[in-house]
């Protein structure tokens, strides 16, 4: 079901990302980003603009019917895809999210529009989804390419005599019409990023409220110094 598949995604982009780059200390941050193999790399794909550019172009382009298509296959393509997705993702969370003071480089303002930003991106590929007419993906329309699908993710012996079935087996294993099927997968994948984003954005507005509190008693305390 491509309901199942959003979930997944959802969870693979949006939830684990934030709960890997707040759940690791400094010090192993440090021993990897600085690595001197990788800390190239990792500033280049961490800069604001061009993390931004390359999560949600990836992102859109994956959820492009001939794409995806293609990831399911083959168990290779279907891996690195998503490895990649994974990757560019927790480089899109980075320059709001860790807490490397070297790496904090944005006003928090600019961060709550850099937050917005990825919303906005990312709506063309949900709103694709949402309101398309027809089903866009073979791999849950049509028998042949969903037990390639199926083969991913399960033994040959299970898989196998599944096509002597016919177009009946797009039923078994989906109990909503196709095309309810695709828009629910899409109203998820914008729900949960909507309410993480949410989240994050509350944590964003707390500590831009405690810096100027911040800044405002420092103010005080230098007007009564003066």
């Amino acid at each position: 079901m491509l309901t199942m598949h959003m979930i997944q995604m959802a969870v693979l982009v949006l939830i684990i990302p934030v709960l890997i780059i707040k759940g690791i200390p400094d010090w192993v941050w440090r021993v990897l980003v600085y690595n001197k193999f990788i800390r190239p790399f990792w500033s280049f794909v961490t800069k604001p603009l061009i993390a931004l550019v390359l999560f949600n172009g990836a992102f859109s382009l994956y959820h492009v019917p001939l794409v995806l298509d293609f990831s399911k296959t083959n168990s290779f393509y279907h891996a690195s895809i998503h490895l990649l997705l994974f990757v560019l993702a927790i480089c899109m969370f980075w320059p709001i999210l860790n807490t490397l003071k070297e790496y904090k480089k944005m006003p928090n303002l600019l961060e709550i529009g850099y937050l917005f930003a990825n919303g906005v991106l990312m709506l063309p590929a949900c709103a694709l989804i949402i309101f398309a007419t027809d089903p866009m993906y073979s791999t849950y329309s049509d028998p042949e390419s969903l037990i390639n699908a199926l083969a991913l993710c399960a033994t040959s012996e299970s898989v196998s005599g599944l096509d002597a079935i016919g177009p009946e087996i797009i039923e078994i294993f989906n109990p909503l019409e196709l095309i309810n099927d695709q828009k629910l997968g899409g109203i998820i994948m914008k729900i949960v990023q909507e309410i993480v984003y949410a989240i994050i954005l509350g944590f964003l507005f707390r500590d831009w409220y405690r810096s100027e509190q911040k800044l405002g008693r420092e103010s005080d305390l230098n007007a009564q110094t003066y």
